[in-house]
């Protein structure tokens, strides 16, 4: 089963993490730049409609090109 990461902006003890994360940071540059919403019909095929939700393949994808 395809995997997709939901991420909501949440304020706990007057923490926001998007508030401390620097505005020209490389992850966000990254977001700025990169559409890689092709990611998740391509790969669709791969996964199985059963069993647990696999890693985001958005997700992996950036730490498969971060990480060489």
């Amino acid at each position: 089963m395809q995997g997709k990461k939901q991420f909501t902006d949440q304020v706990v003890s007057q923490f926001c993490l998007s508030e401390r994360v620097p505005r020209h940071n490389l992850y966000r540059r990254l977001d700025e730049l990169l559409d890689l919403r092709f990611l998740y019909p391509e790969t669709q095929a791969q996964y199985s409609h059963t069993g647990q939700p696999s890693l985001d393949p958005m997700v992996f994808f950036k730490w498969v090109l971060l990480n060489k």
